[in-house]
């Protein structure tokens, strides 16, 4: 019987193959990230270093990143819903709470949902909450003291860490709406599949 699952084995099995004859170039990690072939998109927000970082790695590994700030329209219906119908494939970003929940909401129409939701939260003076959504385990680089200095990297790593399947019928909870409160920051650490 024919299976999406043998179908994927065997097309893993060919590329594995021509890699070790050396037909095709082996990819190795950049920045300890190891490529993933699933995740064509990264969105993030310019104007948090964070973000900015997240954006950087995805970058290196040849993903496609988009910037948005407030017009999260002009990305979906720019480019980013066309590519989506073309080759559905997940997308990950690292923004504000508003450009999720309008992704979010846009990303319906094509039958996809938020797998998992990082949201880090940081208050006026300075503490950081992180609530996590989504994810089947522990997420051990968000409790990493030195977390904060590398955030964006730590949430690529992360999205590059599991693979779609194994999220199952996950769907990330929403835990606030669109904004965040006036003396807090949130950046929220997503994938939509």
């Amino acid at each position: 019987m024919i299976s999406r699952r043998n179908v994927l084995k065997s097309g893993a099995a060919g590329i594995a193959t021509m890699v070790a004859s050396g037909s095709v170039p082996a990819t190795t990690a950049v920045n300890g990230i190891m490529p993933s072939a699933g995740i064509r998109r990264a969105v993030f927000d310019p104007r948090h270093r964070e973000s900015r970082d997240f954006a950087q790695a995805f970058e290196q590994l040849g993903v496609m990143t988009s910037p948005v700030r407030n017009d999260v329209a002009g990305l979906w219906y720019g480019d980013l819903r066309d590519q989506l119908r073309a080759a559905r494939s997940p997308f990950v970003g690292l923004t504000d709470r508003s450009a999720l929940f309008c992704l979010e909401e846009l990303a319906r129409d094509l039958n996809m949902r938020v797998r998992y939701r990082i949201d880090r939260v940081v208050d006026s003076g300075g503490r950081v909450l992180h609530q996590v959504s989504g994810l089947p385990v522990d997420v051990a680089e968000i409790h990493d003291p030195g977390v904060d200095e590398r955030f964006g990297h730590a949430m690529a790593r992360l999205a590059h860490r599991f693979e779609i399947e194994s999220l199952g019928n996950v769907r990330a909870q929403k835990y606030t709406g669109p904004f965040s409160n006036a003396h807090e920051r949130a950046l929220v650490a997503w994938l939509i599949a």
